[in-house]
């Protein structure tokens, strides 16, 4: 008896310790003001939103697995304080109930943590195709262009966010990066081609998107109302869908309702074009965007 309360005793002061440690780690990381005042906001960086899903699943997988690594201590501890209470004939059958919820709830946390690391996975590389189409946009500043990351927007029914707006003399685009995994290497060596049918985008290896089109092209006249509504300058942005590392054919491609479909290399080609708004106008838009984008707050 004495043994196994020891254990027992032993075991749940671990369990505390690690819970204590956990928990004063995060009170730690806590603590402290920040340098800047607290109206203070940043601008919004590429992928903004994703980043801010990538930290929130983080979040979740650390619980899933701070869960699951304290449940074995803890059903251990019970085992070992009931033991030595009943009869040895009933020890056995105690300890396959004691097993049976542990698999049970081992084996559905094993699955919600896969299906979240896969969230995960997914986020970050939406982030990264964001990063890259950003850093190609940054060579438009030369062209006298004002580039912004993850604008925020409210529709009618919910809050989205523009992947990335570009404002210059030649006009207005508002930008939406579809980054997607390719599959193996086929022998045909088709497997990195995206052909464009009207609104449709087809992928090799990975089906149809009746999405993505429509989106930019709802993105393009959320943007064109808000500029009429808050600024009374009458403006038609130009949706873009851009796909880093596909081939797009035809390339470029346009549909009917103007909305341009790229890879990174072609994007040049698509931004460039006369001039369409005068310098007043550039800078009402920028000043506004500005406005819109400035809401990271400088906390940790």
């Amino acid at each position: 008896m004495l043994p196994s309360l020891a254990i027992a005793a032993a075991l749940i002061i671990y369990w505390a310790l690690i819970t204590r440690y956990i928990f004063n780690e995060r009170a730690r990381q806590r603590k402290g003001r920040h340098p800047m005042p607290t109206d203070f906001k940043l601008l919004r960086s590429p992928g903004e939103y994703l980043q801010e899903q990538i930290l929130r699943v983080s979040d979740e997988v650390e619980n899933h697995i701070y869960l699951t690594f304290l449940m074995p201590p803890a059903l251990a501890v019970v085992s070992l304080i009931l033991l030595p209470l009943i009869p040895a004939r009933l020890q056995w059958w105690l300890a396959a109930l004691a097993l049976i919820p542990f698999f049970v709830s081992v084996r559905l946390r094993s699955r919600d943590l896969l299906s979240l690391l896969e969230e995960r996975r997914c986020y970050r590389l939406g982030l990264l195709g964001e990063r890259a189409v950003a850093e190609q946009l940054e060579a438009f500043r030369a062209e006298g262009f004002h580039v912004f990351q993850d604008v925020p927007a409210t529709g009618s029914t919910r809050k989205f966010n523009l992947d990335h707006v570009l404002v210059g003399p030649a006009g207005v685009f508002v930008i939406e990066t579809k980054a997607r995994q390719k599959a193996n290497p086929s022998p045909q060596d088709d497997d990195q081609i995206v052909t464009v049918d009207h609104s449709v985008l087809h992928w090799a290896s990975l089906g149809d998107d009746h999405e993505s089109i429509p989106q930019a092209s709802n993105n393009a006249k959320w943007l064109r109302d808000f500029i009429k509504e808050k600024l009374n300058i009458v403006v038609t942005p130009i949706p873009v869908v851009v796909i880093p590392g596909w081939f797009i054919k035809p390339p470029p491609w346009e549909d009917q309702g103007g909305t341009a479909v790229s890879n990174l290399k072609q994007l040049e080609g698509v931004i460039k074009g006369p001039r369409v708004l005068e310098d007043r106008a550039v800078d009402l838009i920028r000043r506004r965007l500005l406005d819109e984008c400035r809401t990271v707050p400088f906390a940790v």
